[in-house]
């Protein structure tokens, strides 16, 4: 009688257990969905994907925290922009010579892994040979 319960208990269990596993891969699917959207969605003031206005947030915040004067935020303008560019055309060249070592077929998909921006495939510019 103890063993029939049992058998009659376990098929309910091995479904909610089931049940709770999925659910635990739908919330998981959808947090990595939604963490990975919000990152795309942030630019680092020094990155190649930063605007302006990242730029601008950057200087305020080292303005606020560190009390810096107005020729002193010109200066750290200057080195964002500079170290922006330096960063954009580091990255442009490691991609000319990634795809350099690529054959044609995979060139072809290298270069639609390329995120749209201001200077790439899509946007007045074609892909770098």
């Amino acid at each position: 009688m103890g063993e029939a319960q049992a058998s009659a208990r376990r098929p309910g269990g091995l479904l909610a257990v089931i049940g709770v596993f999925a659910l635990g891969l739908i919330c998981g699917a959808a947090l990595l969905f939604a963490g990975a959207r919000l990152m795309r969605s942030h630019s680092l003031p020094f990155g190649p994907r930063s605007s302006d206005r990242a730029g601008r947030y950057a200087i305020a915040h080292m303005t606020r925290e560190l009390d810096l004067d107005a020729e002193q935020q010109e200066k750290v303008r200057a080195v964002i922009e500079r170290t922006r560019a330096n960063v954009h055309e580091a990255l442009e060249q490691s991609r000319a010579e990634v795809r350099a070592l690529l054959r044609p077929d995979q060139q072809e998909k290298f270069d639609r892994m390329r995120p749209a921006g201001p200077h790439r495939p899509g946007r007045g510019r074609p892909p770098t040979p």
